[in-house]
């Protein structure tokens, strides 16, 4: 009997722990909580008893829980697809998009309209899919299962992106539209007015009108309904298409516009490791290497391709061991670090390049010059990162103080986070973090920006951050003596003034060790200065 009882009690406790798991991972308030009381309890019991092992157990039942799919539709095919009830609500979505649950469908007899959140101003294209569609597509597995339940009526997709450069181009060879035309058509796809469209493109309403009319001569369609349905399918076909061409790795991406989608190129390195890059800008530019920032991964913006292109770059920005689909070399060094940039150069045939670092990136580059030597020309650092203090503000600060003191609890948080934070969710978080900095929290108004640093977020994280943590710890070993000819080269300091995380002065004890080193403080610029507006940074840093 006492037997029985003992079994029941074990139960009653697991059963405690997976609703607790159920909390945590569906509520970001208490999410919020857990940290907080994590990062306070590290300074009463720094060994932390019994809340590893707890904290392990629950990440690894949250991953039993929600796989995540193979295909990230919303980043490598720039489509999302989700299930609506019987009353035209999303009810059904794939993990990390839980802000969407409720949204309402209002469409016409063909199937074309919109999804919107009530109190939002966000509204995406979307279109009803045919009911057999999630036989063949790459849905989510829960998607599956509703329909089984008979809890899915219908298939929708959301479009939540701008018209690829594949498919401007598809437009403007299918249809001869005019490069107006074609910016109208981008805008009328995120989901503007015409009146909007106006507004935002400086013309009369009456002009965007007589735009209007001519695109709808041209492709053959009498209505907007219409127009959006031929943009929708242009636009998924041509996604479908570059994602296609991924398995096919690697492949030129295609320079027939001058730009380059967000292509996965690989090779292996000497380690017999899988290293991921992209490339963008002028295809017959002048090479640049770019180390991304600690909570980035190769991702760029079509402005920041734009911007290269514009100056006479080609850039190569790539996954450093343990970001992205960068696998982790079998032993994690700066000197590995190194060696896998190094075989990278090979892969690309370049004897020598120039570099930018982003944040901990640059310190990363910095570190590793020491085993690049004559490979690496020049160093242009934005935000540098030389030194980490214990963060214990907002929720990402105090993400960034574990990574710091209790990098396997962190480890552990990511995976829970990854798995069920939804983009509104982090976005929150992203804004909180920045709410020190004016400028950043301007630059993170902008959709673009935003949207940007969430699909570089979830492509860091996919092995539990582990290239992070690294290099966190990392920056707790002093810098090397600068003794070596491999740092005889021009380094160049980039600050924005309204940034309060990194700063020249925090820095300078490490920056006066570096015998070529130029500093440069840029007014009413924050962090995210060189992401959002990529194009001055380009200028001031004088590549």
């Amino acid at each position: 009997m006492a037997h029985d009882q003992n079994n029941i009690e074990l139960h009653m406790k697991q059963a405690e722990a997976i609703n607790m798991v159920y909390e945590l991972i569906s509520e970001p308030k208490l999410f919020k909580t857990f940290v907080e009381k994590i990062v306070a309890y590290n300074d009463i019991d720094p060994e932390l008893s019994g809340i590893k092992t707890a904290l392990k157990n629950s990440a690894d039942l949250a991953t039993k829980i929600v796989k995540p799919p193979d295909i990230d539709l919303s980043r490598d095919i720039g489509v999302i697809v989700v299930g609506l009830d019987h009353k035209n609500q999303v009810s059904h979505v794939p993990p990390g998009l839980s802000d969407w649950v409720g949204a309402k469908f209002i469409g016409d007899k063909n199937g074309i309209g919109w999804v919107e959140i009530e109190h939002d101003e966000r509204k995406n294209v979307a279109h009803i899919l045919d009911i057999d569609a999630h036989d063949h597509l790459p849905i989510h597995k829960s998607l599956h299962e509703a329909f089984q339940k008979n809890q899915i009526s219908k298939l929708i997709i959301l479009h939540q992106f701008v018209l690829s450069s594949v498919a401007l181009n598809a437009l403007k060879q299918l249809y001869n539209l005019t490069d107006s035309e074609m910016q109208l058509c981008n805008l009328l796809s995120k989901g503007n007015t015409l009146a909007e469209c106006s507004e935002i493109t400086n013309v009369k309403k009456s002009t965007s009108r007589t735009h209007l009319k001519n695109i709808f001569s041209k492709i053959g369609v009498n209505n907007q309904s219409a127009l959006i349905r031929i943009l929708t399918q242009i636009s998924a076909a041509a996604a479908i298409q570059d994602f296609g061409r991924k398995k096919n790795i690697p492949l030129a991406p295609d320079w027939h516009n001058g730009l380059v989608s967000q292509q996965t190129l690989i090779f292996k390195s000497r380690f017999n490791t899988k290293v991921t890059y992209s490339k963008y800008g002028d295809p017959n530019g002048r090479p640049v290497l770019f180390f991304h920032c600690g909570f980035g991964a190769r991702h760029h913006s079509r402005q920041m391709a734009q911007a290269a292109k514009d100056k006479g770059l080609l850039i190569y920005k790539f996954d450093r061991p343990g970001f992205g689909h960068s696998e982790l070399v079998p032993d994690m060094s700066i000197k590995s670090i190194a060696a896998v940039t190094e075989d990278l150069l090979e892969h690309l045939n370049l004897k020598s390049i120039d570099a930018i670092g982003f944040g901990i990136g640059g310190r990363t580059l910095i570190d590793s010059l020491q085993y690049l030597s004559g490979r690496i020309k020049s160093a242009t650092l934005y935000s540098f990162r030389g030194v980490i203090e214990g963060y214990k503000g907002s929720l990402m600060k105090r993400m960034s103080y574990l990574i710091w003191h209790r990098p396997k609890i962190f480890i552990q948080f990511v995976r829970i986070a990854r798995l069920h934070s939804s983009n509104g969710v982090a976005a929150g978080h992203l804004r909180e973090y920045f709410r020190d900095s004016e400028a950043d929290k301007a630059y993170l108004s902008d959709d673009d920006t935003l949207t940007q640093m969430l699909t570089e977020m979830h492509l860091a994280t996919r092995q539990d951050f582990q290239g992070s943590y690294f290099e966190h710890l990392n920056l707790k070993a002093p810098l090397p003596e600068f003794s070596l000819p491999a740092y005889d080269i021009p380094i160049n300091f980039i600050y924005g003034d309204k940034d309060p995380f990194n700063t020249y002065e925090d820095n300078q004890r490490l920056i006066d060790l570096i015998p070529k080193a130029q500093i440069n403080t840029i007014k009413n610029k924050g962090q995210l200065f060189i992401t959002h507006n990529f194009k001055a940074f380009l200028k001031e840093a004088k590549i």
